[in-house]
């Protein structure tokens, strides 16, 4: 993650190359996706990653922001079903995914 920040600010500084800091913006995004589907981030770490996404926002003001703030929890049963689609489609069972993401909008 270091070196994704360091990228994104020599590209400011490189008068302000927006393509290159959004290419950054894009490989940090890549690299949160792949940690997350590999359940490699501590809770911590997470957080350093919102922190990240939010100072890169800064700059391009292209993420609304309220969907970092807490809200109201979700149900243990949306959160079930929610578990059981990342399973399924893990599993190539794009069926049981799609009637269980039927079921999340239902709920």
């Amino acid at each position: 993650m270091q070196d994704i920040m360091v990228d994104f600010i020599e590209s400011l500084e490189n008068d302000f190359s927006f393509p290159e800091a959004l290419a950054t913006l894009f490989e940090l995004t890549k690299y949160i996706n792949s940690e997350l589907a590999d359940k490699k981030l501590t809770s911590d770490e997470v957080n350093s990653c919102v922190d990240m996404l939010l100072s890169f926002n800064s700059v391009f003001g292209i993420v609304d922001e309220s969907i970092f703030e807490g809200g109201e929890d979700i149900p243990e049963a949306i959160l079930h079903l929610a578990i059981a689609r990342d399973e399924a489609k893990i599993e190539k069972n794009f069926e049981l995914s799609d009637k269980l993401r039927a079921e999340i909008i239902a709920a």
